[in-house]
C-alpha cells in the first residue's frame, strides 16, 4: 500500500498559467486536492517541501515545453479520444428504439411502402381497430413512417 504522502501527491490539480513560445516554459500553480472527509467539501492547497531545514509552498513551476513531435502525438492522440467521445455522446442521447414484435414489423413495412391502413388490416388478417393500434405502438417505440 502507498504511503500517506504518496498517495496525496495522485490527487493534484494542475493549472496551465502560461506558456512563453520565446524561452519555451510553461508557468504551472500544481495543487494538491484535500477532502473534508465529514463535509466532502474539497480544498486546493499549495504543495509544501522542506529546503535546508526551512518551509515553502510551491506556488509555481516552470517547465520546458515538450518536442514538437510529441506535441504534434499529443494533438493527434485528443482530437482521436474527443472526437470519438462526441460521437458517443451524440450517440447515447439519441433515443433508443425499442424492437417491434413481429405484427408490429409486419404493419411497419406495409406503412413504409405506402399501404393505407385498411389494405393492411385485411392483409394481415386483423379488425381495423388492431391495425391502429400495431401502428400506435409503432410510433410509441419512436418508428419512422416516412417513406
Amino acid at each position: 500500500m502507498l504511503q500517506k504522502d504518496t498517495r496525496e501527491l495522485c490527487h493534484m490539480h494542475w493549472d496551465m498559467m502560461s506558456i512563453n513560445p520565446h524561452t519555451k516554459l510553461s508557468e504551472i500553480k500544481a495543487r494538491k486536492i484535500q477532502v473534508n472527509r465529514t463535509s466532502g467539501k474539497m480544498y486546493m492547497k499549495y504543495l509544501k517541501f522542506d529546503y535546508n531545514g526551512k518551509k515553502y509552498k510551491l506556488k509555481k513551476l516552470n517547465m520546458n515545453l515538450p518536442p514538437e513531435n510529441i506535441i504534434k502525438d499529443y494533438e493527434t492522440a485528443k482530437m482521436k479520444f474527443t472526437s470519438n467521445l462526441n460521437k458517443k455522446i451524440i450517440e447515447s442521447s439519441k433515443p433508443k428504439q425499442k424492437p417491434l414484435t413481429e405484427k408490429q414489423q409486419q404493419c411497419y413495412e406495409m406503412l413504409r411502402i405506402g399501404k393505407d391502413m385498411k389494405e393492411i388490416a385485411v392483409i394481415m388478417g386483423v379488425c381495423l381497430v388492431s391495425a391502429y393500434e400495431y401502428r400506435k405502438a409503432i410510433l410509441k417505440k419512436g418508428y419512422s413512417l416516412e417513406k
